[in-house]
């Protein structure tokens, strides 16, 4: 499942928000943390190369701070932009879930992706997540509740399997859930997927099947409500082993009132593409 997870951090408060729901499932799946703080930059101009460098160990200093805060490492990368130092470090370190914090300007509790996060949802090397605002100021003690979309695709099957794990880890209940646009005719289609999907639960596992009628974003949003976390497959085309963004994962990212992670198509090896991550002295 977890082994190893990034959290983007801004040193404000999305990155607070993107540590603390990443140290609930850390702590759940024993994965090792890592707090990465990127610097994007492209040339910079002699008369402020000592301003950038004075502001550089500032920034360090600080995601320092908040990853010890945490009881995680640290990483301080530096790239032409901040999504593809986080997806270069991913796979430099094999990581399993990048997290990130909601833009400020969301609605407090909501999800709201802001550019980074959906820079990296179309293209990062393993799973993405995204936490709401506020999230850091009353997160829960454990994860209750997961919802699963399921529409059939192998990529919410692989997302099922995920929730699975993580429900077997943490004793979250799962919904699994799929959503009937075009009438009765497709129902026995989804009543096989969901009995698909719950062929991956471990006995014991709280696992119920539900087809719902309606818009699927409209709908999962709905039931992001009463959840501790919202789990959706990758689009079903690009590269293996990445995440591509779907229109309902797009509508969802900026209204889901819960956590969302969206799975990958399929976890493939990785090659190292990172340039020397920098350790952030303590």
């Amino acid at each position: 499942m977890f082994s190893r997870i990034i959290v983007g951090h801004d040193h404000h408060g999305g990155g607070q928000d993107a540590v603390a729901f990443a140290r609930l499932l850390a702590d759940a799946t024993d994965a090792e943390l890592i707090v990465a703080g990127v610097i994007a930059m492209g040339p910079v101009p002699v008369e402020t190369e000592t301003m950038y460098r004075f502001k550089s160990r500032g920034f360090n200093a600080a995601i320092s701070q908040r990853a010890a805060a945490a009881g995680a490492d640290s990483r301080i990368v530096h790239s032409h932009s901040v999504a593809c130092g986080l997806s270069d470090l991913a796979e430099d370190f094999e990581a399993d879930l990048i997290v990130l914090g909601s833009s400020r300007r969301g609605p407090v509790g909501r999800i709201l992706a802001g550019s980074i996060a959906l820079q990296l949802l179309h293209g990062a090397p393993c799973a993405v997540a995204v936490a709401p605002v506020d999230y850091a100021a009353d997160p829960p003690p454990r994860l209750e509740s997961i919802v699963v979309g399921v529409d059939g695709a192998a990529e919410s099957q692989a997302a099922a399997g995920a929730a699975a794990d993580i429900a077997a880890a943490t004793g979250a209940s799962v919904r699994l859930v799929a959503v009937e646009q075009l009438g009765a005719d497709i129902h026995k289609y989804l009543r096989r997927n969901l009995e698909r999907a719950k062929a991956a639960f471990p006995a014991g596992t709280q696992a119920v099947e539900e087809i719902v009628a309606g818009e699927p974003a409209q709908k999962l949003r709905e039931l992001s409500e009463n959840a501790s976390l919202l789990m959706l497959g990758s689009r079903g085309f690009g590269p293996f082993g990445r995440v591509v963004l779907g229109s309902t994962d797009a509508k969802l990212l900026r209204a889901a009132d819960c956590p969302v992670l969206v799975w990958p198509r399929q976890a493939g090896t990785r090659t190292s593409s990172v340039r020397s991550p920098e350790p952030v002295a303590g």
